[in-house]
């Protein structure tokens, strides 16, 4: 599988903290019981959220305006990463008093998809919150995505004033000056000061090594590389690696607009958190990247890895097989379906 890179226990510690908020989790009023609301919370308990969405949503169908059964129904929907049809209700969850966060997010993701940053910016502006270190990406990507590269920079340079945020506020600075053609500009940041190179993640990784290639400095990228594998093995590492090596000008594509920006704030906060938060919790980030981004590899495989520490190994199967044949990628997706095959009970397959 390719490899993680795990965050300091103080910086993983801080990270939640930042993260902190109104968790979008399933709300904890309750309706009154009934057959399908039964059959739904015990399917939520054990993050099977397919029955969760068939029975959450015939609850709803006897009590169309009960939030807490909405909010649980949407938990489901993007547990499923069915966000297209989770939509009307996080729309109206949006317009329901006290309704979680869970909604604000499902809806900023499909503003960003659909290219609306003055929505997004509005919202901010307006008093949206769901916590500082999701406000301060969002809100820069957003900028950017209207075109005010300055303000968007602001936007990230703001969170250097908390500890836990300011390396992500970097690593997405770097990424924007990336992918308006500052080469130079990402290297500094990437690079790093006397506390090191920033390697937040391992999209930090491929995206200095594509960055370094831009601006001619292959055997720099490919010792980065050297020195990340260790010894180990990760596919898609090697393969860009190699084509490094012979003298190919890799082309910078890790993120190169705004959509691709807000996919992977959602994508390095679940995958900071994969193992430090609840699984279902960290899925719903997942997810919203999968959403901005659908078919990356690297998202699919987070949300395949999560999927499978909730045994839901059926749903793990089939996003493993949503990795193409020609992604390098590929090689570790096919490992990790056919130990979710095996954990399902199918060996055969």
């Amino acid at each position: 599988m390719p490899m993680r890179r795990s965050l300091s226990l103080a910086l993983t510690a801080a990270l939640i903290a930042a993260t902190a908020g109104p968790a979008p989790v399933a709300a904890a009023s309750e309706p009154m019981p009934s057959g399908a609301y039964l059959a739904a919370r015990q399917a939520s308990r054990v993050s099977d959220y397919a029955n969760a969405r068939r029975y959450f949503a015939e609850a709803l169908a006897q009590d169309p305006a009960n939030a807490a059964l909405m909010e649980n129904a949407l938990v489901a929907f993007v547990g499923l990463g069915d966000i297209e049809r989770g939509l009307p209700i996080a729309r109206r969850l949006a317009e329901a008093e006290g309704a979680g966060q869970l909604a604000g997010l499902v809806l900023m993701a499909d503003d960003a998809r659909r290219g609306e940053y003055a929505e997004i910016v509005a919202a901010f502006e307006a008093g949206e919150s769901f916590s500082p270190l999701i406000d301060g990406l969002a809100e820069g990507w957003a900028l950017f995505g209207l075109g005010r590269m300055s303000d968007a920079a602001d936007a990230f340079d703001r969170m250097s004033d908390n500890q836990a945020m300011e390396v992500f506020g970097l690593y997405h600075k770097a990424l924007a000056l990336a992918a308006v053609g500052d080469f130079e500009g990402a290297d500094a940041i990437l690079a790093g000061d006397e506390r090191g190179p920033i390697r937040l993640s391992r999209g930090a990784l491929v995206a200095h090594a594509q960055i370094l290639s831009q601006l001619e400095r292959g055997p720099e990228a490919v010792e980065i590389l050297d020195t990340a594998l260790g010894g180990g093995t990760d596919t898609e590492i090697e393969a860009l690696r190699d084509r490094i090596a012979a003298g190919e000008a890799v082309p910078y594509d890790f993120v190169t607009d705004a959509r691709e920006g807000m996919a992977e704030t959602f994508h390095a906060l679940s995958a900071a958190l994969e193992g430090e938060a609840a699984d279902s919790h960290t899925l719903i980030y997942a997810r919203l990247a999968e959403y901005l981004r659908p078919g990356n590899a690297d998202i699919l495989l987070l949300v395949a890895e999560l999927l499978e520490a909730q045994e839901r190994y059926d749903l793990a199967v089939e996003v493993y097989a949503e990795v193409p044949p020609d992604d390098p990628a590929y090689h570790s997706a096919e490992i990790g379906r056919a130990e979710a095959l095996y954990d399902a009970g199918r060996e055969d397959e």
